[in-house]
Parts: structure tokens; C-alpha cells; sequence
């Protein structure tokens, strides 16, 4: 992921579609060597700052607590593609790149987050399609 090119690809404004990243249930296994819950598939949403709304469209691939999302997100009318890797523990999906961070929790079938670089904040809101 181009964390940074996320951030401000597209429009002049700080477009935070780093902030596509994964979603998933709430939370790691229960016994020993359970793995992390499976955040895999197609996520749905938003990001917005300010008055910017970029419409999201996440696919996510896990294997354990290794993450890898490919995101789709449109400003406007200009559709930028990507792709990044995280990492999932307890229910956070975590990635950090280029001076960019995305922090995403999950619960159900639902996950909120921000991204955050030197240019601000975003929020990031995902519905598993």
C-alpha cells in the first residue's frame, strides 16, 4: 500500500483512502493455537474528512494475523486502486507505511477506524458486503 499516496492522490484535498483496510469479526481465538477471527471478503463503506467522502470498496485476504487488503476508492469520479499489508490481533487490524497509519477495529460484521498521516485524520466506517 501507498500509504501516502492514498492520502493525497486524486483531489487537492488530503484524500485518506489509505483508510481502506480490512474489517472483520471482533477478536483472536479462544484455545491454544486458536488464530485470529477471519476478517476475509468484501468490505463496503466510507471515509470522510471534513467534507470529503470517498466511497469504499475493500477485499480482503487473511492468512492468520497476516492481512493483505486491496481497496477501491472514488473521489469524485477518479476510482484509485491499491493494495496494502497489515496485521490482525484481537480484533484490530493495524498498518503503517510511508508516514501513514490505519488503525481499524472490528466487531461483527461492522469496522471503524482512522487513518492518520502529517496531513490529518480520517474515519473510516465498514460493512462486510
Amino acid at each position: 500500500m501507498k500509504a501516502s499516496r492514498l492520502l493525497t492522490t486524486g483531489t487537492p484535498i488530503l484524500l485518506f483512502a489509505v483508510a481502506l483496510f480490512l474489517t472483520g469479526c471482533n477478536g483472536g481465538g479462544g484455545g491454544s493455537g486458536a488464530g485470529p477471527a477471519d476478517i476475509s471478503g468484501t468490505w463496503t463503506g466510507v471515509m470522510t474528512q471534513e467534507s470529503l467522502a470517498v466511497p469504499l470498496v475493500l477485499t480482503i485476504t487473511q492468512d492468520g494475523e497476516n492481512v493483505l487488503v486491496e481497496w477501491t476508492g472514488d473521489y469524485g469520479g477518479e476510482v484509485i486502486t491499491d493494495s496494502f499489508a497489515a496485521t490482525y490481533v484481537n480484533g484490530t487490524l493495524t498498518a503503517a507505511e510511508e508516514g501513514s497509519t490505519i488503525t481499524l477495529r472490528f466487531s461483527g460484521n461492522t469496522a471503524r477506524g482512522t487513518v492518520t498521516d502529517a496531513e490529518g485524520t480520517a474515519q473510516i466506517e465498514l460493512t462486510k458486503a
